[in-house]
């Protein structure tokens, strides 16, 4: 392996780690809110207690 096919190697793999970080940052978020939206229980919703008669 000579200089320049270390270089290349070294530069493709910066270019494809900063790719994944960034879709990383900006998707994690996304997904995040997703689940939370359709995880959480609703607010607006009482629960009731029925004594037994």
């Amino acid at each position: 392996m000579n200089i320049d096919d270390f270089t290349i190697t070294v530069i493709v793999s910066l270019l494809i780690g900063f790719t994944i970080g960034v879709l990383t940052c900006l998707l994690l978020p996304s997904i995040y809110r997703v689940i939370r939206r359709n995880t959480q229980h609703p607010k607006h919703l009482k629960k009731n207690h029925f004594e037994d008669a």
